[in-house]
């Protein structure tokens, strides 16, 4: 399983497909609407609507006596999809981020921002530390004329 952390921009587009065709749509009326889309077509769409399936994202039907197929969003689909909305509609981007014990203080880095680091003393310190390295790194891409990455990551937590 891919673990949710870095979904491309044909996979989200493919999860808000699949939630606007209501578990009624086959392949053919997802392809229909994504050669309306302006995203990259690699790699083959089936390819990445399998790659989604095996994630957990989206179930796939097929209606019996009948080679249909029907594509229905997850639970995990449905959540990942509506963080990705929110962001769009507040225009506030929400990065993950990962706090860690190292000896007397705490690390924090953001999975989606390779090379974006801090440290604090405290887990406050470090949130704060981590909120003013998110800034200063996105002005860098920006400044430099390079994308700013979308926030794709989901944080669960697994009992055992």
């Amino acid at each position: 399983m891919k673990s949710l952390t870095q979904l491309t921009q044909l996979e989200l587009v493919l999860l808000e497909l699949v939630a606007k065709g209501q578990g009624k749509w086959s392949w053919y009326e997802l392809a229909n609407a994504l050669s309306r889309r302006d995203v990259p077509r690699e790699p083959d769409m089936m390819v990445v609507l399998k790659k989604l399936t095996a994630d957990a994202l989206v179930k796939r039907f097929t209606e019996t006596n009948s080679p249909r197929d029907r594509w229905e969003l997850t639970g995990v689909g449905s959540i990942l999809l509506a963080e990705a909305t929110a962001n769009r509609q507040t225009g506030k981007i929400r990065y993950a981020i990962a706090i860690e014990p190292i000896n007397n203080n705490y690390s924090a880095y953001v999975p989606d921002l390779p090379g974006c680091v801090a440290t604090g003393i405290t887990i406050e310190e470090v949130e704060q530390q981590i909120k003013q390295a998110i800034i200063f790194h996105l002005e860098g891409l920006r400044e430099s004329g390079l994308p700013i990455p979308q926030p794709t990551t989901l944080c669960k937590y697994v009992e055992i």
